[in-house]
């Protein structure tokens, strides 16, 4: 773009400066313009904006195999593909009231291959690259909503933001993903 602004304006920038010297020329020098010539003998405007190649410029068509896919991506084998809302939570062998409205929601997907997580909590969505290995999620460069929530929802936040941040153990029975990480507990249930 800066390449293509430079050739454009460099010339723009002359006619400026031109236009506006004196002429050093008398008024008898230039015929005078009477009419402007039929619009089909108007010769074509050529933009030099880099030189003739053979290679195209990249553009939406060119790009289209760039595009990422994105794929819903199962937790477990055995887990349905998803969004998933909670139903529970616990702090060490305390409930986690909030938690089980559904407050919390999850998905797991596939970009281009890589496994991506969002969390959305009462105040703000949570995201970061995933892995599992085995029956262990782990979630890196866990990225913030740029909302802040003041109070409760703020402390929400915090509890599942470092909930993410530790080895999450997975298991599913009853039709309930259940999320262990450290001394606490988050169940969910698919749409």
């Amino acid at each position: 773009m800066r390449k293509r602004f430079g050739v454009i304006a460099v010339p723009l920038l002359c006619i400026l400066l031109t236009s506006c010297a004196p002429v050093p020329y008398g008024p008898s020098t230039f015929p005078p313009i009477t009419s402007f010539p039929p619009a089909s003998t108007t010769p074509p405007v050529t933009y030099l904006s880099r030189p003739a190649s053979t290679t195209p410029m990249p553009g939406p068509s060119s790009r289209g195999s760039t595009q990422p896919t994105v794929e819903c991506a199962e937790f477990l084998p055995s887990t349905p593909c998803g969004l998933y809302s909670s139903v529970r939570g616990a702090s060490g062998r305390q409930d986690v009231a909030w938690a089980g409205s559904g407050s919390i929601t999850a998905r797991l997907e596939s970009v281009s291959g890589s496994l991506y997580l969002t969390v959305t909590t009462p105040c703000a969505p949570l995201s970061g690259a995933a892995s599992i290995t085995g029956n262990i999620l782990q979630v890196r460069s866990i990225a913030v909503g740029a909302m802040s929530c003041p109070g409760e929802p703020a402390s929400q936040e915090a509890w599942v933001l470092e909930f993410l941040r530790r080895p999450i153990k997975l298991a599913y029975a009853s039709g309930t993903l259940t999320w262990l990480s450290g001394p606490d507990t988050l169940g969910f249930k698919s749409h």
